[in-house]
């Protein structure tokens, strides 16, 4: 990866401290990926000493960028400052965020009045949590309700909705 390569800075708010440390603050060029990663406690080593520790996180707040950008964000040592959730700013969705896991996407998806639409929003907050999840359970019983295209259909609505914030987070770094 090239400095100039354009991907997603991201920060992971810790669920509770590791130490002094409260959050992560990194770069990748294919976000889901590098969260898939980060929950195995790959990627990083703080990650993998958190995940260790069994401290959850969450994807707190994304900014479109390089690798410079992350370099100048980490200079500037002031996560918490940028963080949404230690500034109490966090709405409803972000504290479901934290217990999106695998049941609460089975039972969104077998409640009759889910629609595709907030279930991609449940989809989108499971994507950026640090809980364990059963993907092959929650795609299969997506499919089974509706059909493959409705479950493609989730996925693609769910990271426009990872890409949305990212883009409104991208104005506010002055």
């Amino acid at each position: 990866m090239s400095d100039g390569q354009a991907g997603v800075v991201y920060l992971l708010h810790f669920h509770r401290p590791y130490k002094h440390a409260r959050h992560y603050l990194g770069f990748s060029e294919h976000l889901g990926k590098r969260l898939a990663a980060h929950r195995l406690g790959n990627g990083a080593r703080l990650m993998e000493v958190i995940a260790g520790a069994g401290i959850g996180w969450t994807l707190a707040r994304t900014w479109v960028g390089d690798r410079a950008l992350e370099r100048r964000l980490k200079a500037r040592k002031e996560s918490p400052r940028l963080c949404p959730i230690c500034r109490g700013e966090q709405g409803p969705a972000d504290r479901i965020a934290r217990a999106c896991g695998t049941e609460t996407l089975l039972r969104a998806c077998a409640e009759p009045r889910t629609t595709r639409d907030s279930l991609a929003r449940t989809y989108a907050l499971a994507i950026c949590s640090s809980e364990p999840m059963d993907w092959d359970a929650v795609n299969r019983a997506i499919r089974e309700r509706w059909s493959a295209s409705a479950l493609d259909y989730i996925q693609r609505r769910a990271w426009k909705r990872i890409e949305e914030q990212a883009a409104e987070d991208r104005g506010s770094l002055t």
